[in-house]
C-alpha cells in the first residue's frame, strides 16, 4: 500500500466523506479540524500523523483532557482523527457503528471463531462479543492491507504499528 502524507491522506478522507454522502455539517466540522491539525504539525515540524500527535493537538488547541469525558465537540474531533488514523492503516477508515456480522477477512475466520468461542466459554457476556468482533476486524483488516494472510505471518511488528496508529 502507497505510504501517504498526512496532507494527503486528510485530503482523500475528506473526498470519501463527500462522496459517502456525510452531511454538511460533518464535512465542515471534518476540514475545521483538520485545517487546524495540519497547521499545528507543519509549526511543529512534525510530519506524521499519530495518536499522540493526535492528542497532543487536542490538548492544546481543544482543552481536552484525556481523563475526563470529552465535550460532545471534542467527541467529534476524535472520531475524525481515529478516522485519519485508520485511513493510513487500512486505505479507507472502518465503521464505527453497525448493526449484524462483522467483516472478519476470510483467512481469519476460523481463528477468529475459535477465539469468540473461548471467550464465552470465559464467560464473557454476549454484549460484549460485538466489541470484541469489531475489533479483530480492524486489526485483521489491517493485516490483510499488510499482506498478512495467515496467523503464524504475524510479527511483533505488525501489532506494534497498529498498536501505536
Amino acid at each position: 500500500m502507497e505510504q501517504m502524507t498526512v496532507h494527503q491522506t486528510v485530503s482523500r478522507l475528506g473526498e470519501w466523506l463527500e462522496e459517502g454522502g456525510y452531511s454538511q455539517h460533518t464535512i465542515y466540522q471534518f476540514k475545521s479540524t483538520t485545517k487546524q491539525l495540519l497547521k499545528h504539525m507543519d509549526s511543529e515540524g512534525i510530519r506524521e500523523f499519530n495518536t499522540t500527535v493526535g492528542l497532543e493537538f487536542m490538548q492544546k488547541h481543544y482543552s481536552f483532557e484525556p481523563d475526563a469525558t470529552p465535550s460532545f465537540a471534542n467527541q467529534e474531533r476524535l472520531r475524525y482523527l481515529r478516522k485519519i488514523s485508520e485511513f493510513q492503516l487500512h486505505g479507507t477508515p472502518v465503521p464505527h457503528s453497525r448493526r449484524g456480522a462483522y467483516a472478519i477477512p476470510e483467512a481469519f475466520c476460523e481463528a477468529t471463531d475459535g477465539f469468540l468461542a473461548y471467550r464465552r466459554f470465559e464467560g464473557i457476556v454476549e454484549r460484549n462479543m460485538g466489541t470484541i468482533s469489531l475489533y479483530l476486524e480492524r486489526f485483521f483488516s489491517y493485516l490483510t492491507a499488510q499482506s498478512v494472510t495467515r496467523i503464524p505471518q504475524i510479527t511483533p511488528r505488525h501489532i506494534h504499528v497498529y498498536m501505536i496508529n
